[in-house]
């Protein structure tokens, strides 16, 4: 996954990074090697909104596409096996 700054002018690759943090109204992010004090990626009008982003991107990391299964559309071929698929994902930090 990931992520786009608020500012639209970073984006952060999810698996690069040690930790996400609300520091007041920031989220930070840091990692092990460059940004070991927090980049911040994005600024809310409160912490309860900067938590509330935070959820969001939980959200989107743990999401898939999940496939039912089921009989095919051909003739004399095999049934469709359900299946669970990780997709690729994008998290664009909200404007507010």
């Amino acid at each position: 996954m990931i992520l786009v700054s608020q500012n639209r002018k970073k984006i952060i690759n999810f698996e690069k990074i040690a930790e996400i943090i609300v520091s007041d109204k920031d989220i930070c992010v840091t990692d092990n090697f460059e940004v070991q004090n927090g980049l911040i990626i994005a600024t809310y009008e409160s912490e309860e909104r900067a938590k509330e982003v935070l959820q969001e991107i939980v959200n989107v990391y743990s999401s898939y596409l999940n496939l039912r299964g089921g009989k095919s559309l051909m003739s004399r071929a095999m049934d469709i096996p359900p299946n669970i698929f990780n997709i690729p994902k994008v998290y664009e930090m909200p404007i507010n």
